[in-house]
């Protein structure tokens, strides 16, 4: 037993190796969506990280070789949590920033009923014999024009979908289909707001919001 022991050789790990190993190990996360985590047992298994040495035997070179990679690993996790943190931030900044856009074109919509009701009254008069028409029929018809114009009804369903995401955002478990579930919302009630609307000013914070929907998405790619 004592001649085993003291043929056992000393055990060496490559820290630079090891880096390289987690970058990659990170890399295929975050393209490939995969959520397992990866141990200490995984990670000594990969070829060529620990070799035996040409030193003196070391009966305290195992426990070294797996303090060093437990360390490896708590340091990755804790630049992952740093990330993670910063990336939250960065989505709520650009969450509640969609809130006050949608805010604004509602408000703009609102603004504009009464004067795209004064335009459609316009074009029936010239398209129509005044003698013959009838007024109050063709008022009501305008009217339900107008309120086809309105956009409270997508509006307040986009603010809904922007208070779910921010809950979502809270929970302890990696929800990133969700996330991406309501963004894909959150653009289809921006496209009927678009196409609803007809005012130039509307239409700019429109292509706005939905630049900012695809920023929010692609932030989302990197959650885990």
């Amino acid at each position: 037993m004592e001649k085993n022991e003291q043929e056992r050789p000393s055990l060496q790990l490559d820290a630079r190796l090891l880096a390289s190993y987690l970058e990659i190990i990170d890399e295929v996360k975050k393209t490939s969506g995969l959520q397992n985590d990866v141990g200490i047992s995984d990670v000594i298994a990969l070829p060529g990280l620990i070799t035996a040495g040409d030193e003196e035997d070391d009966p305290d070179s195992w426990e070294a070789v797996m303090e060093a990679v437990k360390q490896a690993l708590d340091d990755l996790v804790a630049m992952r949590r740093n990330e993670g943190k910063t990336l939250e931030k960065d989505i709520r900044a650009r969450v509640l920033g969609l809130r006050d856009k949608i805010s604004e074109i509602e408000k703009l919509s609102k603004e504009g009923i009464p004067q795209q009701r004064d335009r459609l009254k316009e074009r029936v008069a010239l398209l129509i014999d005044a003698e013959n028409v009838n007024a109050e029929r063709i008022e009501m018809e305008i009217a339900l024009l107008a309120d086809r114009l309105d956009v409270t009804e997508e509006c307040v369903r986009f603010r809904s979908h922007l208070d779910f995401f921010l809950k979502v955002c809270d929970s302890e478990r990696s929800e990133g289909r969700k996330l991406n579930f309501l963004l894909q919302e959150m653009n289809r009630e921006a496209n009927t707001i678009g196409s609803k609307c007809s005012d130039a000013e509307i239409a700019h914070q429109i292509v706005m919001v939905k630049e900012e929907i695809e920023k929010v998405r692609e932030q989302v790619q990197n959650i885990e």
